[in-house]
């Protein structure tokens, strides 16, 4: 009888201690990963809330000056799957005024709004269309004056 007792105390111990664990492993929030650009030249932050999925990676980014002196930084997204991204929502901050964005973009009720001074871009779009023909199904091309890094919230990490 103590035998049973003692291995039944046991099991319930076991899975407490799997709850607890399970449980912390949720409330894990945000991880940052750094956005390279050429080599090793950091370009950015991508901002990770893991208990938010979006089924969205970074796939590439590219910082480069032009002839006339701007910069253009273009940010390529993509998922792992060929059904259609539904619910986008990705938030692009700056340290700096950027001059616009051109978002190449395939989907419906796609919207986007610049705000603080241009330093902050919000992108929402019911579905993104997705599959070889779309790959990488959404890219951002930045044009700024100076320099910037960029925040970006809404998306599950990168490709490498």
């Amino acid at each position: 009888m103590k035998i049973i007792v003692l291995i039944s105390s046991l099991l319930v111990n076991l899975s407490t201690t799997a709850q607890i664990n399970k449980y912390e492993t949720r409330i894990k929030e945000v991880e940052n990963l750094n956005i390279y650009g050429h080599g090793k030249t950091i370009i950015g932050k991508v901002i990770v809330n893991q208990s938010f999925k979006s089924e969205i990676f970074l796939l590439k980014s590219i910082q480069e000056k032009d002839t006339l002196g701007n910069y253009i930084t273009t940010l390529s997204f993509t998922n792992k799957e060929e059904a259609p991204l539904l619910g986008v929502k990705i938030e692009l901050n700056f340290n700096k005024p950027i001059l616009k964005i051109d978002d190449l973009v395939s989907g419906s009720n796609i919207s986007s709004v610049y705000k603080n001074g241009n330093t902050t871009f919000l992108f929402h779009a019911s579905s993104i269309s997705t599959g070889p023909f779309n790959n990488p199904p959404l890219t951002f091309k930045i044009f700024s004056k100076e320099r910037i890094l960029v925040n970006i919230k809404g998306i599950d990490g990168i490709i490498q």
